[in-house]
């Protein structure tokens, strides 16, 4: 058995109706408001980077990370991937900064005590190198850390300490 809408029931159907629409047309503003908000941020900025340096496209990456460091300049994140496509590039004066100041930003980050570790390795520092090292393997004992440790003990003709990590 079928049964009829009345003249209520169909105008609250048309009101319901209109609203949802209005709501939709009122939320994808909303969403794009808020797109425009987020492109000038700097977590936005180093999404579009760590999505460029995924794709290899390495140049654009450091676009977009000074664009995130230019609007926030202590942002750990940008900082922390510009001085590590800094150090692969073979920068070392500015990834040494970089990372220095990632550590001013985080004491206790363990993969930036490695980075920096690598860089004094490439310049020659083999002391700091160790500390850095050695720091980083206190904080965070990963394989990382100890493949760094052995491999600068090796260099050093240190083997027996080379073994122990």
């Amino acid at each position: 058995m079928r049964r009829k809408l009345r003249p209520f029931h169909s105008l609250l159907v048309l009101v319901a109706a209109q609203a949802l629409a209005l709501w939709g047309c009122a939320t994808t503003s909303a969403v794009k408001a808020r797109k425009a908000q987020d492109e000038n941020t700097a977590a936005y900025q180093y999404d579009l980077a760590s999505v460029s340096y995924n794709y290899g496209l390495e140049d654009e990456a450091v676009r977009y990370l000074e664009q995130a460091l230019a609007l926030d300049p202590d942002h750990h994140p940008s900082l922390f991937l510009l001085s590590t496509l800094r150090l692969k590039r073979g920068e070392y004066p500015a990834a040494e900064a970089g990372f220095l100041k990632c550590l001013a930003l985080k004491p206790e980050d363990a993969e930036a005590h490695t980075r920096l570790g690598m860089v004094y390795r490439q310049t020659g520092a083999q002391e700091k190198a160790e500390g850095e090292f050695l720091k980083a393997w206190s904080l965070e004992p990963s394989t990382t850390a100890a493949l760094n440790l052995a491999q600068h003990f090796f260099d050093l003709d240190r083997l027996d300490k080379a073994l122990e990590y």
